[in-house]
């Protein structure tokens, strides 16, 4: 879960067009997001699971 440190953080680099990194909601490791900008310039953030939590998860679904 994002803590408010982590939101100030990745506002401030969106605002500077600098490169930004939030750790895997599931394992911690890779960084995975999706920013949006809507009409009202409100900064949606969206953490999700990493590409190998998504494939594992895939896997054992589909054993």
């Amino acid at each position: 879960m994002l803590d408010i440190r982590d939101i100030k953080d990745i506002i401030t680099r969106h605002m500077n067009d600098q490169p930004y990194e939030i750790r895997c909601s599931q394992c911690g490791y890779d960084s995975v997001y999706t920013t949006e900008i809507d009409s009202d310039y409100d900064l949606k953030i969206q953490v999700e699971p990493c590409k190998f939590c998504t494939d594992s998860e895939a896997n054992e679904e589909s054993e």
